[in-house]
Parts: structure tokens; sequence; C-alpha cells
């Protein structure tokens, strides 16, 4: 697949660079320096986002294994 050649924080990258340059009022801004702005903050939360999932994740395998 495609996707699998490039990673998590390329697509990020991508995503946000795609999703600044459809916005007509940035035209004259440089949307690399943009990219990074918002790239620091975007790569906080998910990392939060997913420290807490795993974190809900193996509570709810530990409680499993404490029933058994």
């Amino acid at each position: 697949m495609l996707l699998e050649a490039f990673s998590p924080h390329d697509l990020l990258t991508a995503y946000i660079k795609n999703t600044l340059s459809g916005y007509p009022r940035l035209e004259d801004q440089n949307l690399d320096d943009l990219t990074l702005e918002l790239l620091y903050p975007t790569d906080e939360a998910a990392e939060h986002c997913i420290k807490e999932f795993l974190a809900l994740r193996l509570d709810d395998d530990n409680e499993h294994e404490l029933e058994q």
C-alpha cells in the first residue's frame, strides 16, 4: 500500500500543508513555516491521545486478567 511508504509524521505534515493551502487568505504566508507551527502542538496532542489510549487498553487487559 502506498501509505505504508511514509511515516506518520510525513503524512501529518502533508495533511496540514494541504489543508492550509486551501485557504485563500494565506496566499502570502509561507506554508512551510505555518506547517511547522501547527505540527508541534498536533504531534503533542497525538502523543497524548496515544498514551491515554494505551493506558486505558492496558488497564482493561489487567482487569480482565484479574477477573480470571
